[in-house]
């Protein structure tokens, strides 16, 4: 019985929404307010994008005028000081970093160059913004890197340390990966290889990198130390590589470093935004997009 009420209570609201449905069809005042309505929401949404539109367009001015006003505070680059670079630099324009920290020196494949208080600074800009920056380890350089790999225990001088200091100092444990180097390469480049760590989440997504040239901070032979690695990282891979290093791109290294490369030295640091690990063109970057099939490689 209650199922046959239900039925019919159905059938009851069924047929009101048609007989509704039908009037309006019928009834030309009611077409004609419908017509109305429709052509108002029109108005209505066009009117929407348009206060959208000058709505991004006011936040974009404003943005570019609270950049040229910093811009504009700076008479005579370098106006920000070591730290302040390293702090800034991450984010911004080429046209901020510009008149900030003076005009770049140079070009390369690897990024623009510049010099601030003596120490060269690499930087390379994804659609004109700063992704990545590198410096390396030395007393020319005053920059606290220490705190941005967010390290607590003490450090040896610039020069003396190594990929073990590293792998060792750097809390959490995360993985490391290759980046940019090659190994055989030849009259191309100077053999090095450059890795890449996940940042602690405080970092705000961005990788940790350091480079060596293989030279070990207890005189060790770069060419031998360099084999070392390589031959690590065979015998603990899993399956048969008998190819490049670009085989091994996505595979943790930090075992392999671990066992062949504790004393080499640490030629280099960087920080860049998450994701993002390569320059594009750049020959050497043997594990991203950016590789350029034939060129050297280690």
């Amino acid at each position: 019985m209650a199922t046959e009420n239900a039925r019919r209570s159905l059938a009851r609201a069924k047929n009101s929404v048609v007989s509704v449905i039908e009037f309006c069809g019928k009834h030309p005042f009611a077409t004609g307010l419908f017509a109305i309505l429709g052509v108002v929401g029109l108005l209505f949404s066009i009117y929407s994008e348009i206060q959208s539109s000058e709505d991004s367009g006011r936040l974009q001015k404003s943005v570019s005028h609270v950049e040229s006003m910093m811009q504009s505070v700076c008479k005579s680059p370098p106006c920000w000081t070591a730290e302040q670079a390293i702090r800034s630099i991450l984010g911004s324009t080429k046209d901020l970093v510009d008149s900030k920290v003076g005009v770049s020196t140079a070009r390369s494949a690897s990024g623009w160059k510049y010099s601030i208080q003596d120490c060269p600074l690499t930087v390379h800009y994804a659609q004109d913004v700063a992704a990545y920056f590198s410096y390396p380890l030395s007393a020319a350089c005053p920059f606290s890197w220490v705190e941005m790999f967010d390290i607590e225990k003490p450090m040896p001088p610039p020069g003396a340390v190594s990929l073990g200091h590293m792998i060792d100092a750097i809390t959490g444990s995360p993985e490391l990966h290759m980046a940019t180097g090659c190994i055989n390469c030849g009259n191309w480049h100077e053999p090095y290889l450059e890795f890449r760590m996940p940042g602690p989440s405080a970092s705000g997504f961005y990788d940790l990198y350091f480079t060596t040239d293989f030279e070990g901070t207890d005189g060790s032979d770069s060419v031998d130390n360099s084999d070392k690695f390589e031959q690590a990282l065979r015998a603990n891979s899993s399956h048969d590589t008998s190819g490049t290093l670009q085989e091994f791109c996505a595979v943790d290294v930090k075992k392999s470093v671990a066992e062949s490369l504790r004393v080499a030295r640490v030629q280099s640091v960087g920080y860049g935004r998450r994701g993002w690990h390569g320059r594009p063109n750049y020959p050497l970057d043997i594990c991203s997009e950016g590789y350029v099939a034939g060129s050297p490689r280690g």
